[in-house]
């Protein structure tokens, strides 16, 4: 992963640099640019996971570069640069998704924890968006096999939906339910094998696409 800083004094980025460099101890690759707008073409282009910047710089400042980072959407931790006369000016980042806040001068060791819980928070919600596309592609491409699986757990298992869980149901699923039936079905589980009950579950899935009955109340019983 990256990491950018930026700092309008070449002496103080090249000290973070060096600072970031020893915690990360070679892990990650660290970037110092004392150029807002360098800064700013470099981050669109390579997209690093944190961002230290300072706050008063020339030209764009550290809140305009927070708002156009923000609007780039790929979920960059951005920790400000800040001396105690800005402090208060800082908290507007709170609008841009802030990560955290350095106070100048910078203490070294709370400098590289500031920035592993920045990586550690970027890593964990990468992995939540990565895992959370894995399940909306395989809902997708398995629809029709989840619908079939709601009809089983509905009749298979002792579930009962409130109207709400339904409804959310319904838009989960994206079915139309435009009928209203009840259903009653008695199984014998002690002689009927896992086969044949999946084969009842399916022609039952199959009656109600085709007569389009996907609003019901049913009652299940197993003896």
């Amino acid at each position: 992963m990256k990491v950018v800083i930026i700092d309008d004094e070449p002496l103080i980025s090249d000290k973070l640099k060096k600072i970031m460099e020893a915690g990360l101890r070679g892990m990650h690759t660290v970037c110092a640019f004392t150029d807002a707008q360098m800064a700013l073409d470099y981050i669109e282009q390579e997209k690093p996971g944190v961002i230290l910047t300072d706050i008063c710089m020339p030209g764009i400042t550290g809140i305009d570069l927070a708002k156009q980072i923000n609007q780039m959407d790929y979920g960059a931790k951005i920790v400000f640069l800040t001396g105690y006369a800005e402090f208060e000016y800082a908290r507007y980042g709170i609008e841009y998704k802030v990560f955290d806040y350095l106070l100048k001068p910078v203490d070294e060791q709370e400098a590289i924890k500031c920035l592993n819980r920045a990586i550690s928070a970027f890593h964990a919600e990468q992995k939540h968006t990565e895992m959370y596309q894995i399940f909306q592609d395989y809902f997708v491409k398995n629809q029709e096999l989840i619908r079939q699986q709601f009809v089983e757990k509905l009749f298979f298992q002792p579930v009962i939906f409130s109207e709400k869980q339904m409804e959310l149901q319904k838009q989960k699923l994206r079915i139309a339910i435009n009928g209203y039936r009840v259903v009653a079905v008695t199984y014998d589980r002690n002689r009927m094998p896992l086969e044949e009950e999946s084969y009842y579950s399916y022609i039952i899935h199959e009656f109600f696409l085709k007569k389009r009955y996907w609003h019901w109340n049913m009652v299940v019983s197993f003896i």
